[in-house]
């Protein structure tokens, strides 16, 4: 048995992002270089509720990658968002 591909889901309910290497927590699979972006740990809610795949569909258009200090996501025709895992956000990131 092999791994042929290795995804890491830092968003729940959005696109995946391929990795060549991964460490396994107790929390999941986290980037080695940054240790702070781990498997679904972050979510997208709207109104107190978290909103998934099931309802949106189009959350599957939502492209996180890795940056310096976190992540960034990119969806078509929306500006790109950056969220800092360097200090991170008490609990929510208020966006529009």
């Amino acid at each position: 048995m092999y791994v042929k591909d290795l995804y890491i889901y830092p968003v729940k309910s959005c696109a995946g992002v391929q990795v060549q290497e991964a460490l396994v927590t107790k929390y999941g699979l986290a980037l080695p270089k940054n240790r702070r972006i781990f498997d679904r740990r972050w979510m997208i809610v709207k109104n107190g509720r978290h909103q998934s795949q099931r309802v949106l569909p189009r959350m599957v258009l939502i492209q996180p990658s890795f940056v310096d200090d976190g992540l960034c996501l990119r969806a078509p025709n929306m500006p790109d968002l950056h969220i800092s895992v360097t200090q991170l956000p008490k609990e929510q990131i208020q966006c529009q």
